[in-house]
């Protein structure tokens, strides 16, 4: 009874990323970012009081740039400009070192992140 309780239970867990991946990502962010300042300024830093106001700077970060800007960037607008990348990595590696397009596509995908990072780094440089 408990067994099918806790199978139930993990069940349905499981399927709030795949229901509600937006919201899933935007609260992992959240989560994820302010979990790692607590835990530099416990470990790291060895501070005795927490710094709340830092640790909601890094949440907000996580919120809206980690989970959201970022869930636009690479789900809807990648989505939409590499429309197979999906099912390229869905596949097994075996099959993905045979699919020429799809390793392409991955290129591409890895080019236009790296590009984008390169401009905005000469960008920071250039401005006082």
């Amino acid at each position: 009874m408990a067994t099918s309780i806790a199978r139930s239970s993990l069940s349905k867990l499981k399927s709030i990323p795949i229901q509600y991946p937006f919201a899933f990502g935007v609260g992992l962010s959240c989560f994820k970012t302010s979990a790692s300042d607590l835990l530099v300024q416990t470990v790291v830093e060895r501070r005795e009081k927490i710094d709340w106001k830092r640790n909601a700077a890094f949440a907000a970060f996580g919120f809206f740039y980690l989970g959201g800007v970022q869930y636009s960037i690479y789900v809807k607008l990648f989505g939409r400009m590499f429309p197979n990348a999906s099912k390229f990595a869905a596949k097994p590696i075996r099959e993905k070192l045979k699919d020429a397009t799809g390793m392409f596509q991955l290129g591409a995908q890895v080019s236009t992140t790296a590009h984008a990072l390169r401009q905005r780094r000469r960008q920071s440089q250039t401005q006082p």
